[in-house]
């Protein structure tokens, strides 16, 4: 059960609750992204969101299960754009703001459709406690 709920929270960061940028408008063009940064994720193993997100992303995400994204998976936008991460790789950190479990994460990004200039690697850092998932560290990526 931790390691599904450490799993979802490193694969939503870009994974919460609320929405910062509400998108451009249809006829306005968008400049290409280097990387796409979430400042908040919140939810539980059922559903995540992750929120306070810049570039072509509508500002968060859609509800994610969490066990969906156990060994990597899809992150849809609320503006229909998606970003696909492989399953992350987690480690166990000190982190005094932590009631839980602290955990860093890394995970390739294979796929993206919000209009990144290069798939890179999805990193952040979690707080696991209870049912709950929360952000230590911003969801960067690039």
């Amino acid at each position: 059960m931790r390691r599904i709920l450490l799993t979802v929270a490193a694969l939503t960061i870009p994974v919460s609750a609320v929405t910062l940028a509400f998108g451009n408008p249809a006829s306005a063009k968008t400049k290409p992204e280097t990387k796409i940064t979430c400042k908040t994720l919140s939810g539980t193993i059922a559903s995540i969101v992750a929120g306070g997100c810049n570039g072509n992303t509508g500002g968060s995400s859609e509800p994610i299960s969490g066990t969906a994204l156990a060994s990597g998976g899809t992150i849809t936008w609320v503006n229909g754009k998606t970003t696909t991460i492989a399953a992350p790789t987690l480690n166990t950190v000190k982190n005094s703001k932590c009631k839980g479990t602290a955990e860093t994460f890394s995970a390739t990004v294979t796929h993206d459709t919000t209009g990144l200039t290069s798939l890179g690697t999805a990193t952040g850092e979690v707080c696991v406690a209870s049912s709950s998932i929360t952000a230590l560290k911003p969801l960067v990526t690039t």
